[in-house]
């Protein structure tokens, strides 16, 4: 019973109380069903601490955006909770050296090169990310009346059910159709608001579930081929490390010119450009960092050991090109 009381404490999250069965407000109570069991480990099979520690800026929600108010459908645990627990118990930890970060909730930095798949899986965190983060707003922001909504949020981790469905290779989920089962739960959506309808993913937006791709409001990490004023929401995958702020000095402690890394494979353009890359590395080693993250491949270029030092070397480049393909 100490040791829980304990635990609990370590999980901070914006819902106050920990367990918030008795929670009064709409958004307190979606919270604690979307991510409630995250502050809880010993329930599903995790090493704690865990919980979700993500804020909303104090201005995110004024001036212009003052009136946003945002409906939440509460659907089945199956569409949120459970994935979430799976990804943070069995996938988590079935290795030995568990990742010492959860799935975009906590600021953290990864320790270890051998966390297995869920550091894999962390980059597509962003629909998780985003919904903790408006469930951090105040709570005149989620209204259990739907009248009173400017936008209706569907909390389905579309991406994360996706690789969860095919965890022993890296799927695409184009060919699924998850809106079946779906829009029978989503009671409001219609023809005339079908458009205020944001679906979340945490994907290009060609592989997301081809029946998400065709709804007019997504979360994706793009592209959007709409013009300005319409189209999905383009969001970067998280960055949960600890960066420092910028500002006037940011650039003058940066030491290194480029830090290039990244899988080559059967990507003829990716391995011209690595060796291209790499013959300035042995000319100006002192400005260039450039990589492989072929598993298995040897590698003679400099690599860095762990994610840490991924994340280090990040900091230090000016630039840090993303390699098509």
């Amino acid at each position: 019973e100490l040791l829980e009381t304990v635990a609990m404490s370590w999980a901070a999250s914006p819902s106050p109380g920990g367990r918030q069965s008795s929670a009064s407000s709409v958004r307190e109570r979606r919270f604690d069903a979307i991510f409630g069991r995250l502050g809880r480990p010993w329930e599903i099979g995790a090493r704690g601490p865990l919980g979700v520690h993500v804020q909303v800026h104090k201005s995110d929600f004024e001036g212009k955006r003052s009136g946003l108010r945002f409906y939440i459908y509460d659907l089945p645990p199956a569409m949120h909770s459970d994935p979430l627990v799976q990804l943070h118990g069995r996938v988590k930890e079935a290795v030995s050296a568990p990742s010492t970060c959860d799935f975009g909730l906590s600021p953290c930095i990864e320790l270890s090169a051998q966390a297995g798949a869920f550091s894999g899986y962390r980059p597509y965190a962003a629909e998780a990310t985003f919904l903790a983060k408006l469930l951090a707003a105040p709570d005149h922001v989620i209204v259990e009346d739907p009248q009173e909504a400017t936008y209706f949020v569907v909390p389905f981790l579309s991406s994360t059910w996706c690789f969860l469905g095919a965890p022993k290779c890296w799927v695409r989920c184009g060919g699924h159709r998850p809106l079946n089962a779906l829009l029978p739960l989503l009671s409001h959506f219609n023809a005339s608001t079908a458009h205020r309808h944001l679906f979340l993913s945490s994907d290009s937006t060609g592989d997301m579930p081809q029946d998400l791709q065709m709804q007019p409001l997504t979360l994706s990490y793009g592209p959007s081929a709409c013009g300005p004023e319409s189209g999905p929401l383009i969001v970067p995958p998280p960055v949960t490390d600890d960066l420092p702020l910028p500002g006037p000095f940011e650039f003058a402690s940066k030491d290194i010119f480029v830090f290039a890394a990244d899988g080559v494979g059967k990507r003829p353009f990716r391995r011209q450009a690595v060796e291209e890359l790499g013959k300035w590395q042995r000319a100006m080693p002192h400005l260039f960092v450039v990589a492989r993250r072929d598993r298995g491949q040897s590698n003679s270029l400099k690599t860095p050991t762990s994610p840490a030092e991924w994340a280090h070397q990040l900091r230090r480049a000016v630039f840090c090109p993303v390699l098509p393909g």
